[in-house]
């Protein structure tokens, strides 16, 4: 190699290497201003209202002092005008550090989040705060679609946690959509259905006090991924996790042999996660037969992903710190597997890790804005934050 090439390629190292080292940390501001916890929704979930007007947070009365298994603490959803600044709850909620109340925009003006954790959720008119189809039992799945709300009823999940409560009926356990205009919920498919066709499929799966959580549409709404959970053996005491999949008109019912973790869809045709497999824990492209199609980004954990498919974003360590103590939120590229940036950074894995107050980064409609939660060191104490990419000059 000459002097000239090789200095060449020392160029184009050095470059990447600064890259991977860029620290944004100093950009990211909260969402809001007050001693109080704030939270934002599940991974992937936007904040705003979809004409970005408003910002949608929890804001905690207290902090919960254990996991995603509760117990249950009083909390608040905030809406905020975010041209304005001026903010205005629309409703008292009951959850835990986990998710937040699973808020989800339907429209410009109506949201939906979880009222009793597991159990109920209402959709509000934002603008005069009303409830305009009252409670609904069920638990809520990840985005809204066409005023359509995807959610699940699954008695598995709700009385693990909570074994005071009245259990759903059988017949209505399993995946449901509300048309929001209308108020007709549909009853996509049965639990029962679920588990005799997946034990078809394959006969290591088994139907032992199943659990269905995850329920996410795809971009269109016209396809939907799910998470069966089971116990393989009787004496068993952690849950197999499978995918399951299954089209908004009932049809094509099937598990996904191959199961990443922490969804999002990417196209109509497939989906990005976490590759358990994968010692690196890398976010890599599937079909939805869980077929691999490409390496998406580099190590991560939840996931946010841009609307143009573009950029992600997640928390590395993987359900832990990483070895120097640190919980660091990045931002990578889309087929790079070094972060373009480093968004954040603390050491209060209490909050993170052990009272779940996760990551869950998610990007606005337009892609000019990041949202994410981080824990505050030296408090029992997580925020919501964001940062606005394009004033930063990372997209156009």
């Amino acid at each position: 190699m000459t002097l000239r090439a090789f200095l060449h390629v020392f160029m184009i190292l050095s470059g990447l290497l600064c890259l991977a080292q860029r620290d944004l940390s100093g950009y990211v501001q909260p969402v809001y201003q007050g001693e109080e916890s704030t939270g934002l929704s599940i991974f992937n979930t936007n904040p705003e209202s979809p004409d970005g007007k408003y910002l949608a947070y929890i804001k905690y009365k207290e902090i919960v002092q254990g996991d995603h298994r509760g117990p249950e603490t009083e909390a608040y959803l905030i809406i905020k005008d975010r041209f304005s600044g001026k903010t205005k709850k629309i409703t008292t909620v009951y959850t835990t550090n986990h998710n937040g109340a699973n808020a989800l925009w339907v429209i410009d003006t109506l949201i939906t989040c979880q009222i009793a954790h597991l159990q109920d959720f209402e959709v509000f008119n934002v603008k005069n705060g009303e409830s305009i189809l009252g409670k609904v039992r069920g638990e809520l799945g990840h985005d809204a679609r066409n005023n359509i709300i995807y959610f699940f009823r699954s008695n598995e999940r709700m009385m693990e946690l909570h074994k005071d409560r009245i259990p759903f009926k059988l017949k209505d356990e399993g995946i449901w959509t509300l048309e929001v205009l209308s108020g007709k919920e549909k009853h996509i498919v049965g639990l029962e259905k679920i588990k005799s066709v997946f034990q078809e499929q394959n006969n290591e799966i088994n139907d032992d006090r199943v659990q269905l959580l995850h329920v996410t549409p795809s971009p269109n709404g016209s396809e939907i991924l799910f998470d069966y959970r089971h116990f393989k053996n009787p004496d068993d005491k952690k849950r197999k996790q499978l995918k399951g999949y299954i089209n908004l008109d009932g049809s094509d019912l099937r598990w996904v042999p191959k199961r990443p973790i922490h969804l999002v869809w990417y196209d109509e045709n497939s989906f990005v996660g976490i590759d358990l497999q994968d010692k690196k824990k890398q976010v890599k492209r599937y079909d939805f037969y869980g077929e691999f199609i490409e390496i998406s980004a580099g190590s991560s954990c939840h996931l946010g992903v841009s609307p143009d498919n573009k950029w992600l974003s997640g928390e590395f360590g993987y359900y832990w710190h990483e070895k120097d103590g640190y919980t660091r939120v990045y931002l990578y590229k889309y087929q790079e597997t070094e972060p373009y940036a480093m968004l954040a950074k603390w050491q209060n894995a209490k909050i993170t890790w052990k009272w779940k107050a996760h990551v869950n980064p998610a990007f606005s409609a337009d892609g000019e804005r990041l949202y994410f939660l981080r824990a505050v060191d030296g408090k029992d104490k997580f925020e919501a934050v964001f940062m606005y990419l394009k004033k930063l000059g990372i997209i156009e």
